[in-house]
């Protein structure tokens, strides 16, 4: 249910904030990850195809959600829909800014949580994951008022460097 509610405000944002780098000119799919979809699937009003996983770490199963991610994303690199078989998509992960309610979840931001977690992982090993499966973007979203979204790039995130958008 979180994670659902992650995807659909952060298509909503993305649809509605026209002058945004990563504005959806058009979503292809938010309804979670299926046979042929990613949990969202949009074309940027710049023409680029991104393929995005979302997971949340505000529930006690945060730690698995880590090791999700490199599941899913490598799952991804078989499906097939009308959108991939004409442009090869760039992969993402959505990711929630907030430190969570819940007391049995990691009291941190999305953000901390997630790019400690990935540091735990070898720099070789996690930069050549994504350049393996394409991963191109760590999407951390803010869903309270007011809200915001910060794009990393793959490398970035885990480097801890300024977000590119």
């Amino acid at each position: 249910m979180l994670e659902a509610e992650l995807v659909k405000e952060f298509c909503n944002y993305l649809t509605l904030n026209t002058a945004h780098t990563f504005h959806a000119a058009t979503i292809h799919n938010q309804n979670g990850d299926t046979g042929n979809f990613a949990d969202i699937e949009l074309t940027t009003s710049s023409g680029e195809l991104i393929a995005i996983e979302a997971k949340t770490h505000e529930t006690r199963d945060a730690p698995n959600t880590v090791h999700k991610v490199f599941g899913q994303l490598l799952n991804e690199q078989r499906k097939k829909n009308e959108f991939r078989n004409a442009i090869h998509p760039s992969f993402a992960i959505l990711i929630p800014s907030e430190v969570p309610d819940n007391p049995k979840a990691p009291r941190q931001t999305g953000k901390d949580y997630y790019q400690r977690r990935f540091q735990e992982i070898p720099t070789n090993h996690f930069h050549g994951f994504g350049v393996l499966v394409n991963a191109k973007y760590v999407f951390v979203f803010k869903r309270s008022e007011p809200q915001a979204l910060h794009v990393y790039t793959w490398s970035g995130f885990y480097n801890n460097e300024n977000p590119i958008v």
